[in-house]
């Protein structure tokens, strides 16, 4: 795959935006420490102040809350076909972080979401991705 930056952007009102900052080296060396080297990645996160990404940078936004009860962060692709990673820091009781780093490995895992299988039971949702 070689070379990705991720574009981290804080849509939230309760994580601060030197919150962000903060994390941003400890994300940085677990994805360092957690990527297997056969995977021949370079993964660089940046903090986007400005709440824009780059044309080929994937993005993990971080977000207060959402629809779905109880969801802590929630994976899609953008109109580019990249990767998003979405971190709901309110619903997650204060552990926005362990959250982002979730869902950092599950972008870079399976990054076009192709990792699902149908389920039957009727009490899940129709189709589930791998975790």
């Amino acid at each position: 795959m070689g070379q990705i930056t991720i574009a981290v952007v804080n849509l939230s009102s309760v994580v601060a935006d030197c919150d962000i900052e903060l994390a941003l080296p400890h994300l940085q060396r677990h994805v360092a420490q957690t990527v297997p080297a056969g995977w021949q990645l370079s993964v660089a996160l940046r903090f986007a102040k400005d709440k824009k990404r780059t044309q080929h940078e994937w993005l993990l936004a971080i977000l207060d809350g959402q629809d779905q009860a109880e969801a802590l962060g929630l994976r899609y692709m953008t109109e580019d076909d990249l990767p998003l990673g979405l971190v709901f820091a309110q619903s997650s009781h204060r552990n926005w972080l362990m959250n982002a780093r979730v869902e950092l490995l599950e972008m870079l895992s399976d990054p076009i979401i192709g990792l699902m299988a149908l389920d039957e039971d009727p009490s899940f949702a129709p189709l589930c991705a791998t975790q």
